[in-house]
């Protein structure tokens, strides 16, 4: 019988009785390895040991180890140390091999050269009744972001055939993980060498309720965010896969906790899902809202025990209406923030006493500052609401925005969990979409800061939470500024690298309503962004080619303001100012631009 130059290590704990199965596949392959070596991991008894020396005989050369149990990875590593062959197979003592699969494995690794650390297989995943089969994935589609998920490539050690040299310059399995070790060697593989991949079943999985996983699904939580948390340090997986990992972690946590009935228990995996990336398939949105459910079981009393202080800052100016609407979502969160500051910013009328009374009414437990100051604009506002502050964050909500009911419980969670992180974004929701959420994404640097304001991303200024003293650090907001202030503000914060920590939830409720101060006088408007526009230039807040593009953005829409109006003059004056800045993009502006050049042609202009 041919012998190959491949040995197989194979690790076994108190699971012996799945050992002869496993051997006799190994048995029935037409190329055998040239050594299998089983790591007995401190066992309670010998079994190992008597299978090993009766399977052994000319066909399969058996050597048997027993250690202390450490764990499958010192276990493997164990058992590598002896491997002299080529190529090294680490198979799990419930695995069986297919039908020529260690043939089909060598020859292929065989034609592929040096470059590549190893190939991998299909497997046959028992479940229940039935067997699940992996997917093929090409050699050009391997992505090993992806690796053991569903249709991507496969996470199980036993799938690969793997160089010898190449596993031991990679250092072998990490002792410090007992899950999920070999998703960090095969990650650790790629960032050395190729891999390859072969269309055939090589392996089949015996499907175990035995398993250590299912023993103690507290482990294997455990286990996967420490692996995570390595894979972070050692820039194997992008970040925005290592956030979406950890919610899938903790989802898969709740619900082997919700089996057992622990059902605070579930509750606090749940949240912890969905503060690092927010549902996106039917089962995820389910838990989203069974979270909900179990939320209103017992908020309150979980609430009193978080500490972090939270002010909010209100600016308002003859917007007393909308006002009412904003402190009645402040004053119906599931849990209060630690005060509440009101700046009326030189209305026709002086109505803080009728806010005092409103605000008395529905919480006696709430600080309420107000002050009235001569008309300055939303900036000075919120400056001073700032200043008057002893709240170690800060959210500045506009009059007319109102609170998700959770809002502030989960920004205090938030903090927690993202300590000393000087500001914080989430998400937000438009009255106009009440099923549609924005949010975030993983994580923002400088070169981000054309992002702004886009896509909704990194809009809202009622979506950031600022750390007071960092605030106060930056200076505020640019009271110069009478029209994108808060971006100028989140700029200054992206220019220095300072981090922004994401929150999957929504924050506020925003709606655009028609008598906004944007709205009211599209000249003044017009002008207010192009003096941000200005500054962003000579700060470099900004690129040179976004600052065009917002320039022309900011032209067109004066134009349209002046179309509405029938002011055709100034309509075809500022869009022939607009597209000599930039070319039109898109089917709006050639159509734009196409009514711009019948004009040209016909010689019918009107100069304003």
């Amino acid at each position: 019988m041919t012998k190959l130059p491949l040995s197989i290590v194979i690790p076994t704990y108190n699971d012996s009785n799945f050992l002869p199965k496993c051997l006799n596949s190994i048995r029935k392959q037409s190329y055998l390895p040239e050594k299998i070596i089983v790591v007995d991991d401190g066992s309670h008894d010998d079994a190992a040991m008597r299978i090993c020396d009766k399977e052994k005989d000319d066909l399969l050369d058996i050597v048997y180890l027993k250690i202390k149990n450490s764990g499958p990875s010192r276990a493997r590593n164990e058992g590598f140390n002896i491997v002299t062959s080529k190529y090294v197979l680490f198979m799990d003592v419930d695995d069986l091999l297919e039908k020529n699969a260690l043939k089909i494995f060598a020859d292929n690794l065989d034609k592929k050269g040096k470059e590549y650390f190893g190939v991998c297989g299909r497997i046959f995943n028992k479940r229940g009744f039935f067997f699940e089969r992996t997917r093929y994935v090409i050699e050009e589609d391997i992505d090993f972001q992806k690796i053991g998920r569903k249709g991507s490539l496969q996470g199980q050690i036993s799938s690969y055939l793997l160089l010898s040299d190449a596993v031991r310059q990679a250092g072998g399995f990490n002792e410090n993980l007992r899950h999920y070790e070999d998703f960090h060697l095969i990650l650790k593989l790629s960032k050395m060498m190729k891999l390859s991949t072969v269309d055939h079943f090589s392996l089949k999985k015996i499907d175990r309720k035995d398993s250590q996983s299912n023993k103690n699904y507290k482990k294997s939580f455990l286990g996967s965010l420490k692996f995570l948390s390595l894979a972070k340090d050692e820039t194997l997986l992008d970040l925005s896969e290592i956030r979406s990992r950890k919610k899938e972690t903790y989802l898969s946590y709740a619900k082997s906790l919700f089996k057992n009935l622990k059902l605070k228990e579930t509750r606090i995996s749940l949240e912890h899902a969905f503060l690092f990336a927010s549902f996106n398939r039917r089962k995820e949105f389910i838990a989203f809202y069974f979270l909900k459910l179990l939320k209103r079981l017992n908020y309150r009393k979980q609430a009193r025990s978080i500490k972090n202080t939270i002010g909010v800052i209100i600016p308002t100016h003859n917007d007393e209406v909308f006002l009412y609407e904003a402190l009645d979502s402040i004053l119906n969160q599931s849990l209060l923030p630690n005060e509440l500051i009101v700046i009326d910013d030189g209305s026709n009328y002086n109505y803080l006493d009728n806010v005092k009374s409103f605000v008395s009414l529905r919480s006696r437990g709430l600080t309420l500052i107000t002050k009235r100051i001569d008309n300055s604009g939303p900036s000075k506002a919120r400056n001073i609401g700032a200043s008057l502050s002893q709240s170690k964050y800060l959210l500045f909500l506009d009059s007319d925005d109102m609170l998700e009911r959770d809002a502030i419980l989960n920004i205090k969670r938030s903090i927690n969990i993202n300590k000393l992180a000087p500001l914080l974004h989430g998400g937000i929701r438009f009255t106009s979409n009440i099923f549609r959420t924005y949010l975030p994404k993983i994580k923002y640097t400088p070169k981000d800061r054309d992002l702004i304001g886009k896509n909704k991303v990194l809009e809202g200024l009622s979506s950031f939470i600022f750390l007071r003293e960092q605030f106060i650090e930056k200076g505020g907001f640019d009271e110069s500024l009478s029209h994108n202030e808060d971006f100028d503000l989140v700029l200054r914060y992206l220019k220095d690298d300072i981090e922004i920590a994401t929150l999957f939830f929504e924050i506020p409720i925003i709606r655009k309503r028609k008598g906004s101060l944007s709205n009211i006088n599209a000249l003044k408007s017009f002008n207010g962004v192009n003096k941000f526009l200005d500054k962003a230039k000579i700060y470099n807040l900004l690129s040179n080619g976004e600052i065009q593009t917002r320039r022309k953005e900011s032209l067109l829409t004066l134009a349209k303001n002046d179309f509405y109006k029938f002011n055709i003059g100034s309509f075809t004056l500022n869009i022939d100012k607009a597209f000599k800045i930039n070319a039109p993009k898109g089917f709006k502006e050639n159509l734009v631009n196409s009514y711009l050049i019948l004009v040209k042609i016909f010689g019918f202009w009107v100069k304003n």
